[in-house]
């Protein structure tokens, strides 16, 4: 018989299988991204409830088998119920949910990532949470932890800093007006220094910085830009200086 394991994570997906089951994505402590097979979970009477609900935080009592292995328990930690009830919260954290699976391997452990994660749930579990801000910041620390954030402390080519500065989707970060060349993006420092703040500040202050909504809008287009240019598939492709 196979060995049994217990580890701590989050469900990020389920997909029904034949008739009473489920195939979960969870991405644990000890096994990282993983699939876990739960029996019977669709029926009536489940031996499973909330504990496997999408971006449930629980324990996982799982046989270590190759593949997909099979779940046997699963002891609720946190169901986020704000969270949950909130659209644009629950809209941030799936977003969330399908960019960290996209970038984290099979069975990859990623502790940094893991934490970064709880913090980013227990964040827009909060009354009257400034989901944008939330959801900019975490896009921008996943990136840093797999080593694709933009560079915005100052210019990506000569490192000088200014009131006016530009972001080069090419070379992955921002541009001086002496640096600068066509098709570079506009954009304020001011924005740019918001952008930094967001990626570097402690993550129990970020509840401090406020920044426009339309600031909130220009990041949010901008990174998704860059992720567009900078992220395929799984991997993500090397920014060039």
């Amino acid at each position: 018989m196979s060995q049994l394991l217990k580890t701590a994570g989050f469900i990020l997906r389920a997909v029904p299988f034949q008739d009473d089951d489920l195939i979960l994505t969870a991405f644990t402590a000890k096994l990282g991204k993983v699939a876990l097979f739960a029996r019977g979970a669709r029926r009536a009477k489940s031996p499973f409830g909330p504990e496997i609900d999408l971006l449930s935080e629980s324990e996982f009592i799982v046989f270590n088998a190759k593949n997909i292995r099979p779940l046997r328990e699963a002891t609720l930690r946190h169901y986020f119920p704000r969270l949950k009830a909130n659209y644009d919260g629950l809209n941030a954290a799936m977003y969330g949910t399908r960019l960290l699976s996209q970038l984290v391997h099979e069975g990859q452990r990623d502790e940094n990532n893991l934490r970064l994660f709880s913090r980013f749930l227990h964040a827009l579990d909060q009354e009257d949470v400034p989901v944008a801000l939330y959801e900019l910041a975490y896009k921008l620390r996943l990136l840093d932890n797999f080593g694709v954030a933009p560079h915005l402390d100052g210019c990506v080519r000569c490192g000088k800093s200014g009131q006016q500065v530009w972001f080069s989707l090419g070379r992955g970060g921002l541009i001086c007006p002496a640096c600068h060349a066509p098709g570079d993006l506009a954009l304020q420092a001011g924005l740019a220094q918001g952008l930094n703040a967001l990626r570097t500040m402690a993550w129990d202050k970020l509840g401090r910085l406020h920044l426009s909504a339309r600031d909130l809008a220009a990041g949010a287009e901008l990174l998704e830009k860059f992720m567009v240019y900078h992220v395929r598939g799984n991997q993500a492709k090397k920014v060039v200086v």
